[in-house]
């Protein structure tokens, strides 16, 4: 195999051999000739049979090479992988996610074609266990619509189907191995800091963004509960909240407690009073009004907490007398 190759698609896994078998399965399918891309598995320090089923595919295959990370979290698993990658592309695909059957082909056509810094695709949902009968598909998918194009300075790609220029990314960054902390049960956002340190390094420079290049995304059993879907709109909207706050320092707190405090208000009132208001044509099911729309307020307050506590940091740093020597 030579030494550099058009794509390197890095999965980051932990504890989930079997889904990872699968997500590296729906690549070797496809007709991409294998000595124009290799697949790098980044264990980011699995427990279970990760590293046994790895070197399995290996052997087989010998553009998939298997690479433990350093230490926990995805960020830092993402950054292994980037430095391991030999592609003028780099691709990340998540480990519960299958790739559609002409996905590398067409990543490899974009790349050609277009030489953007940035791009990727939707992920659609799919399921290996009954969901209830509220939760809908789009609730486990992320779309920017069906039409390719180039995105608007705010809108970012999915962090499970997206790939960067491999120099360009280098060149503003990369990933922020302290964004999140790996013992979080929760992490949202990492993937947009590379995208903002992207759009800040160069400047003008669009994403693309391709319907045809998609994936489908496993949702879990857990993910179907609403309560756990009302919790992740408020971590997201705290990843989102980190995000926003890259590259600056907020020192003013009470202006977002007192937003956050609000957006609790405003979601138990929803909560307790909009579910009986609802327009049923568009919320048929009492779940689907606090999932859709109630759930936007914890999203807000989520962003807001993540300001508050980002400004009470800020001044507790500020505040720190360093002792004369």
């Amino acid at each position: 195999m030579s030494t550099d190759v058009a794509l390197s698609i890095v999965i980051c896994t932990r504890n989930r051999s079997r889904l990872l078998g699968q997500a590296i399965g729906s690549l070797l399918t496809q007709a991409f000739d294998p000595t124009h891309y290799e697949v790098l598995i980044i264990d980011d320090n699995s427990t279970d049979r990760t590293p046994e089923t790895a070197h399995e595919l290996m052997v087989n295959h010998p553009h998939i090479s298997y690479h433990k990370s350093p230490s926990r979290g995805l960020p830092t698993a993402r950054i292994h992988g980037a430095a391991k990658a030999r592609g003028r592309v780099i691709g990340y695909l998540d480990d519960d996610a299958k790739a559609c059957t002409d996905w590398l082909e067409r990543a490899d056509t974009i790349a050609q074609q277009f030489d953007p810094i940035c791009f990727g695709g939707p992920f659609f949902a799919f399921y290996e266990t009954p969901k209830p009968v509220w939760f809908r598909d789009k609730y486990g998918s992320v779309t920017h619509g069906d039409q390719a194009r180039h995105l608007n300075d705010d809108e970012f790609l999915c962090g499970g189907n997206i790939f960067f220029r491999r120099n360009a990314l280098e060149a503003a960054g990369g990933f922020d191995s302290a964004f999140s902390n790996p013992q979080d049960r929760f992490t949202y956002g990492e993937e947009g800091v590379p995208q903002i340190r992207l759009r800040r390094k160069f400047p003008g420079q669009a994403f693309y963004y391709d319907p045809a290049l998609s994936i489908l995304h496993l949702v879990r059993p857990e993910r179907m509960h609403l309560a756990r879907g009302v919790r992740e709109a408020f971590e997201a909207g705290r990843g989102y909240g980190k995000l926003m706050l890259q590259g600056r320092e907020e020192t003013r707190r009470f202006p977002f407690l007192r937003r956050m405090a609000c957006h609790y208000i405003r979601f138990g009132a929803k909560s307790l009073f909009g579910t009986f208001l609802r327009n049923r044509q568009l919320y048929p099911h009492w779940q689907n009004y606090i999932y859709e729309h109630a759930a936007r307020e914890m999203r807000n307050a989520g962003m807001f907490y993540e300001q508050y506590l980002s400004a009470a940091r800020a001044r507790s740093k500020s505040s720190v007398q360093i002792p004369p020597p």
